[in-house]
């Protein structure tokens, strides 16, 4: 999928100009991944080291919580939560972007409707495909959290 969407780009835009790009491009994404992952696992091994699982289980923050006993400091907590929000909002703004990127092609190629495939005269920018994204997201946050 990552190649066709670069091959899509490439052909249309100039972005991705030959194999090593998409290769270097692909091996940066895997790395990202890998790293995240690697991130997470020591997150939870650090807070499963801190609190027994019948403490962890008992609280609504477990991790917040065990940074706190961990460190004797409720700052740290919240700093922990804080640095959270903002991961959550920098995975959304890539996620923003990247769905109305993909929204953008699609619509270049008609498989969704042309409309969405135009950009704007004066800013240059995909507007229609900005707007949908946009309502996609306003309409998610209304799904609640079972969603």
């Amino acid at each position: 999928m990552l190649d066709a969407a670069l091959h899509v780009l490439d052909r249309d835009d100039g972005i991705v100009e030959d194999d090593a790009d998409r290769r270097r491009i692909a091996g940066i994404l895997e790395a990202c991944i890998v790293i995240s992952l690697v991130f997470y696992c020591l997150v939870l091994v650090a807070v499963s080291m801190v609190l027994p699982r019948d403490q962890l289980l008992g609280v609504d923050l477990p991790v917040a919580q065990a940074f706190r006993i961990a460190f004797h400091s409720s700052a740290i907590a919240k700093m922990i939560l804080v640095a959270g929000l903002l991961g959550l909002v920098a995975v959304w703004n890539s996620l923003f972007f990247g769905a109305t990127r993909v929204i953008y092609v699609l619509g270049r190629s008609r498989l969704l409707d042309p409309r969405l495939g135009r950009l704007d005269p004066i800013s240059g920018s995909p507007n229609r495909a900005i707007l949908l994204v946009t309502g996609l997201s306003i309409a998610g946050i209304f799904l609640g959290k079972g969603v």
